[in-house]
């Protein structure tokens, strides 16, 4: 909760919890700058669950979550540069993968005018409770509401 004396903009920005031991998100961002690979890694590690967890909510289907996700740590290494605030890390990824999902998004879309559309998503797989056909029905129809949803307002339900 922000003070009486303080500002939103004065609030500390709030990285990965982590062990006492471990590097700060800052000092392993400037050690990837640097071309080392165990950091890199321990980013990837770090937060790969919560990347592909954004975008498994986001699109619905768990190989393409895992794909966004990988994708999304290849071009943020690859801008690491960018990055201007190294604590923002977490949010820096995370916009990153939404940028991406939006992108599918569009290709969904055009797939989809072009008639070229796929299976349907794997909706029941990303489920942790056991699935009975009225679950599998009731999820299925969210699916199909947020399929016709624009970009922004899928991603408003997700996140």
């Amino acid at each position: 909760m922000i003070g009486p004396s303080q500002s939103s903009s004065e609030m500390p920005i709030v990285s990965h919890l982590r062990a006492p031991n471990e590097p700060s998100d800052e000092e392993l961002v400037m050690r990837a700058r640097e071309g080392d690979c165990w950091a890199k890694e321990a980013i990837y590690r770090r937060y790969v669950s919560h990347i592909t967890g954004v975008a498994a909510r986001l699109l619905g289907n768990a190989s393409e979550a895992e794909d966004l996700s990988q994708d999304t740590f290849v071009s943020a290494f690859q801008e690491l540069g960018r990055l201007q605030d190294p604590r923002a890390l977490r949010s820096w990824l995370t916009r990153i993968a939404v940028n991406r999902a939006h992108k599918m998004f569009r290709r969904r879309k055009l797939r989809r005018r072009l008639g070229l559309v796929q299976a349907e998503t794997e909706l029941p797989a990303l489920l942790d409770c056991p699935v009975t056909e009225e679950l599998c029905s009731a999820m299925m129809d969210i699916g199909r509401i947020l399929d016709g949803a624009s970009a922004a307002q899928r991603t408003c339900w997700w996140l």
